[in-house]
């Protein structure tokens, strides 16, 4: 009865991942370029790239949490 659910965490879980992947390189990569320019914040002129850095790390981070919970699920389906 459990299985159907499972198999919908697994592939909920699988997007997760793929979509929080793609917004840590896309953010990195802005930092980098970002890095590069020196750009700053308007009004109080601080260096815009650490909060892009932060971002990717947060949602690397994410990823891993759900990876693991994704096996978690994947091992639900095989019992």
């Amino acid at each position: 009865r459990r299985k159907p659910r499972n198999i919908f965490d697994v592939f909920n879980f699988l997007i997760s991942i793929i979509f929080l992947l793609l917004i840590a390189g896309m953010s990195f990569s802005q930092g980098i370029e970002l890095l590069h320019s020196n750009r700053v914040s308007g009004n109080l002129n601080i260096p815009v790239y650490p909060f892009f850095f932060v971002l990717a790390l947060g949602c690397v981070a994410m990823a891993l949490e759900l990876l693991k919970d994704l096996i978690t699920g994947i091992k639900g389906i095989v019992k």
